[in-house]
């Protein structure tokens, strides 16, 4: 590894023998190669500046503690950093930067190894050194934080949660899901990591000859297990349209995840009125409150009953989701991001003009 063409460049331009090579990209249709559907927002900025090798290098850089990526920032009043990003931030008097930090896991529930966990926290104290303010998705992530880097309490912070669309076609009125005759199904979100839980879920879908589960996402070597059960459809990647289509047309949501710094799919499957059943962990509380039916994310049999109590109570479930819909709205929508985000009391078609 220390002799690998991406750390010799990378120590190249930290002793300062190799260009940045950064390129100007207008923000124009046929400069970008796509621009999905739910980031049309990207519209509203003039250019991108893109840098080949920036990820590499803040990685070797935060394993190696060289000087981190240095960017020129001196145009703007804000500057809003995603966490973890190792980035040294040049900027004019009075600008402000906040830094939007979603979650601690590398460090806390679900420890990866001691190379990626020295990264994660390299470049998350670089970030936080330059911070004015502090963003977290969720009161969870925010009390972890506190406890797990008390030095930097002094930050001022608040919580906004992610957002989805709750301006979508109307979903009201839609009649519950019934997909093949007698065959109902649920779908479940996944990456390939061991906290996502995707194995229990299989497994509680063996005493599921009732329903059909559809796995989205990309499952690694667990698509291709022994002994998945016949009612287990794996449909990888898709695009936001098709995923919207497969949570609205489910009878349920399930969210088996054993750590999360939000869970986005809830309020996804909230703001199509379909039913959510998730893990009894504190951030997914936060998020669904009594929205959702919880099991025990460590026995497949908890879910077995959780999938059977929602489909003995679809009516019911979607009705309470219904009668919340305007709190949900105002609470996860993005009409309201903007406003939650700068602290600003103005509404958001006055924040354009503003910013």
């Amino acid at each position: 590894m220390l002799l690998s063409r991406d750390n010799l460049l990378c120590l190249l331009r930290a002793i300062g023998l190799r260009g940045l090579g950064a390129e100007l990209i207008e923000n124009r249709t046929a400069a970008l190669e796509y621009i999905p559907p739910d980031l049309r927002h990207l519209e509203l900025f003039r250019d991108f500046q893109l840098e080949p090798g920036f990820f590499n290098y803040q990685d070797s850089s935060a394993f190696f503690l060289l000087p981190p990526p240095r960017i020129d920032a001196r145009d703007y009043d804000l500057i809003v950093v995603d966490t973890p990003t190792r980035v040294a931030i040049r900027r004019r008097p009075g600008a402000k930067v906040i830094c939007v930090i979603h979650d601690l896991l590398p460090l806390t529930d679900l420890k990866l190894s001691d190379i990626s966990t020295r990264q994660f926290l390299a470049r998350m104290r670089t970030s936080l050194r330059h911070a004015d303010e502090l963003a977290f998705v969720s009161h969870y992530s925010m009390m972890r934080f506190r406890e797990l880097l008390p030095q930097f309490a002094h930050l001022p912070a608040r919580v906004v949660y992610p957002r989805t669309r709750f301006d979508a076609p109307d979903v009201l009125h839609l009649p519950a899901p019934s997909g093949p005759p007698g065959r109902p199904n649920f779908v479940v979100i996944v990456s390939n990591e061991p906290r996502k839980n995707v194995t229990t879920v299989l497994r509680a879908f063996r005493n599921l000859p009732q329903a059909d589960l559809v796995v989205i996402g990309y499952a690694g070597q667990i698509s291709r297990m022994r002994d998945i059960p016949g009612n287990v459809r794996f449909v990888g990647y898709v695009d936001e349209q098709e995923k919207a289509a497969l949570i609205a047309e489910a009878h349920g949501l399930i969210m088996p995840s054993l750590a999360e710094g939000f869970g986005i799919p809830i309020i996804e499957a909230l703001a199509a009125n379909t039913p959510v059943l998730c893990s009894d962990i504190a951030v997914f509380r936060e998020v669904a409150g009594e929205l959702a039916d919880y099991f025990d994310p460590f026995t497949p049999e908890s879910i077995v009953a959780s999938v059977t109590r929602v489909l003995a109570r679809q009516e019911e479930c979607r009705g309470k989701i219904r009668a919340r819909r305007r709190e949900l709205s105002e609470r996860f929508g993005y009409q309201t991001q903007a406003r939650d985000f700068l602290g600003l009391a103005a509404p958001p078609e006055r924040l354009v003009a503003a910013q």
